[in-house]
């Protein structure tokens, strides 16, 4: 056989060969997962650098903001406006005590 010859045996058969529906269906699945898995990894990569950025910068961020809470009142200042209190009302210690912590917590909410 010549290679004329040869060209034309393989151009009819090229001819004849037709993509049945199975064979498209299964590219099309094929491509859809594809096109799947690349949403998946792009989505997980946002979430790895979302999740890089916060443990990162968050630290950073946090030590750049200065929040100035109220001060906790020490045992000895309490006791003393305790007993201020008692001897001023004649009350007992305890009540005196309830009185003070009633007092502070109105001024200085949770």
């Amino acid at each position: 056989m010549n290679h004329q010859l040869i060209e034309q045996e393989l151009a009819l058969l090229a001819e004849s060969i037709t993509p049945t529906q199975l064979h498209r269906s299964r590219i099309l699945d094929d491509a859809t997962q594809e096109s799947r898995g690349e949403r998946i990894k792009r989505h997980w990569s946002r979430v790895v650098i979302g999740c890089s950025l916060v443990l990162f910068c968050g630290p950073l961020l946090g030590s750049m903001i200065e929040v100035d809470l109220p001060r906790p009142r020490r045992a000895q200042a309490v006791e003393s406006a305790a007993l201020e209190h008692a001897t001023q009302t004649q009350t007992s210690y305890d009540w005196a005590l309830v009185e003070v912590f009633k007092r502070q917590s109105a001024t200085d909410p949770w």
